[in-house]
């Protein structure tokens, strides 16, 4: 390897297969490679060799293969799952109190979404969430879970319940979608919930990257009744470029959506949290 390495420093790709002593049949061999005669995961051993330095051997011991095969169970039974009406989805709501006033309350809930796929079990949020955002399958799973939040509030909020309040989150890909505004009135309108008992959260990072759509997406949003929180405020960006520009979108946040107004009382708080984050 090192005489082809130090030849115009360039590098060569052997494809290399340990095939081990067991016996393997026609079909076996030919899971192995791919068109090419390469494992596609060598195609990931190579971005190892590439990340630790170049010039060097990396052998490949398949460690890979289980991971990959799981990403590829998962997305079929997902897609699987998603045509099935997102019947193997399941919201669970996490409890948020109140603490401002002398007794702790409990004023709503977070709805959280889990998935309980027939094939593949109990599925966590953290594993199958960024796959649905990548293959775009968070958007019907996130008008499951919208929905399924609405029909439940509307239910507490008849049952005694008028002030009870849900937060649903809403992922980066569903707020890029041109239509996010009218599927939430939609579902507002359907499941007859109060706008004011519905409260999206939305990331810090998605407001900073894309701050001009995200001016027009929560005004308009606001227009609907509904309630905008940012989540994880303050802990992505400190500087001042970055907290001017969350400046604007909390006034959008504080302002009355019938005078398009902003109440002073509610922009000095706003001024005070943003000081508050600058001192830390």
């Amino acid at each position: 390897v090192r005489r082809v390495t130090d030849q115009g420093g360039s590098t060569a790709d052997v494809g290399r297969h340990d095939l081990g002593h067991q016996e393997r049949n026609r079909i076996d061999l030919q899971n192995l490679r791919d068109g090419n005669g390469h494992r596609a995961d060598q195609q990931d051993g190579g971005d190892v060799v590439q990340k630790g330095g170049k010039n060097r051997v990396e052998y490949y011991g398949g460690e890979g293969e289980d991971t990959a095969s799981r990403r590829l169970d998962m997305e079929k039974n997902m897609r699987d799952a998603t045509a099935n009406s997102c019947e193997e989805f399941e919201v669970y709501y996490q409890p948020v109190i109140d603490i401002s006033g002398e007794k702790e309350r409990c004023s709503g809930v977070e709805a959280l979404v889990r998935w309980n796929s027939g094939k593949m079990g109990m599925v966590g949020p953290g594993e199958f969430i960024p796959l649905a955002e990548y293959l775009g399958l968070i958007n019907p799973i996130g008008d499951f879970v919208l929905r399924k939040a609405c029909e439940k509030c509307k239910y507490w909020n008849d049952m005694g319940h008028p002030e009870y309040r849900i937060n649903v989150n809403l992922s980066v890909v569903q707020l890029l979608q041109n239509d996010i505004v009218e599927r939430i009135r939609t579902v507002l309108e359907e499941t007859k919930m109060r706008p004011e008992n519905l409260t999206l959260e939305v990331t810090e990072s998605l407001a900073i990257n894309d701050i001009g759509r995200m001016k027009k997406v929560l005004s308009k949003i606001k227009e609907l009744g509904a309630l905008i929180a940012l989540d994880d405020f303050g802990t992505g960006y400190s500087n001042f470029h970055y907290l001017s520009e969350l400046c604007y979108i909390l006034f959008i946040l504080f302002s009355d959506p019938a005078t398009s107004r902003i109440s002073r009382k509610k922009l000095k708080r706003c001024r005070t949290d943003l000081l508050r984050i600058l001192s830390h």
